[in-house]
């Protein structure tokens, strides 16, 4: 399953955001070490700072890599993109309540001791596994089938 290869990424040691861009880029004519490199940013809220949440933002870049537009006036495909993008997050935020990494952990990673902490009471290896995977389920979802 592709969720299972997100989350072994996840485990690897790639951020939530490269889980799900590498794990489904390349179907959509990225190189791995591409979608690894054009993720790096966006893990623990985008660069550390608790806000949208990494998998969801990487499950953003594949949904627009897959329904995106490649013409600027093209209204109707700006339109689609948008509902599938509620759709991801209506799903998730009925799953998390939230977007946001700081909510979903229930801490703030911009602060360091609050991120040590979460280290220490080992969150990345036990919440965020599940967290990558449920982003993954819902997109491999919308891949399949938009729901728009």
């Amino acid at each position: 399953m592709k969720e299972d290869k997100a989350v072994e990424l996840f485990l690897e040691g790639y951020n939530c955001a490269q889980s799900i861009v590498a794990n489904y880029g390349f179907e959509l004519g990225l190189k791995e070490k591409d979608a690894l490199k054009l993720a790096t940013g966006l893990g623990a809220g985008i660069n550390y700072h608790g806000q949208t949440c990494g998998a969801v933002l990487g499950s953003y870049i594949v949904l627009g890599l897959h329904y995106g537009i490649d013409q600027a006036r093209d209204q109707e495909g700006k339109a689609r993109l948008r509902m599938i993008l509620d759709a991801f997050s209506e799903k998730f935020i009925k799953e998390y309540k939230s977007l946001n990494c700081k909510d979903i952990l229930g801490m703030d990673v911009s602060r360091e001791d609050e991120l040590e902490e979460l280290r220490r009471k080992n969150v990345f290896r036990e919440l965020y596994p599940q967290v990558v995977r449920t982003a993954a389920s819902i997109l491999e979802k919308l891949l399949k089938e938009p729901e728009v």
